[in-house]
């Protein structure tokens, strides 16, 4: 069977970005906009859902005294190239009794918004991150964390709708999770008429 959760060769709990050459800043739930040095701490994950959301350690340029921050403080922040946002209403694991919100990283924007979700199991610092994706359909409002794509493969397809090729081919049973991102970007136009199924690299 195959699971969204794929885990990471690396071991890195989180994003350390302490170079002032690439840009860091967060916006708060008020939409002020902060500059300084990020650093990202993914949430913490149990059998059965999120155990401790994600949060960041923020410093302003020239001190080194930083605030936790978590998704409560803040809606969105950028660590160089890569952005992140907070997402509410999450369901992580099929038996997660409560919704939840948290940070994510955006992958693409569009007509389909596909984010990924970092976690590490339990409190062990030095554990294998786990990944997933979130799809978030703009014009419905409705978004589906894939925690097993087997099982979620009708809910999938059913978010591709209006292209029935790509509705099509994740309904065939030949599309694996590795493949979502190519998914997004065709429905969204990127790559008009085409499709790979190799499976795109993710920013870590």
């Amino acid at each position: 069977m195959r699971y969204l959760c794929l885990l990471m060769l690396v071991f890195a709990p989180y994003f350390v970005i302490p170079s002032l050459a690439q840009s860091s800043y967060y916006y708060s739930r008020q939409g002020q906009k902060l500059e300084g040095n990020i650093v990202f701490h993914p949430s913490l994950q149990g059998a059965k859902g999120i155990i401790k959301p994600g949060y960041i350690l923020f410093s302003e340029v020239g001190k080194q005294k930083s605030q936790k921050l978590t998704p409560e403080d803040i809606s969105a922040f950028v660590i160089g190239s890569d952005s992140f946002t907070v997402v509410h209403n999450l369901k992580l694991a099929e038996n997660q009794s409560k919704e939840v919100e948290d940070v994510v990283q955006v992958v693409e924007k569009g007509k389909m918004n596909l984010y990924l979700h970092t976690s590490r199991p339990g409190s062990e610092i030095t554990s294998p991150s786990i990944e997933k994706y979130i799809l978030f359909l703009a014009a419905k409002k409705i978004s589906l964390c894939i925690y097993d794509f087997d099982k979620q493969q009708k809910e999938v397809g059913a978010l591709f709708e209006s292209n029935p090729r790509l509705k099509e081919l994740i309904m065939s049973g030949k599309v694996q999770v590795e493949s979502i991102p190519n998914l997004v970007k065709a429905f969204n136009g990127a790559s008009p008429g085409a499709y790979s199924s190799r499976p795109t690299a993710q920013n870590d």
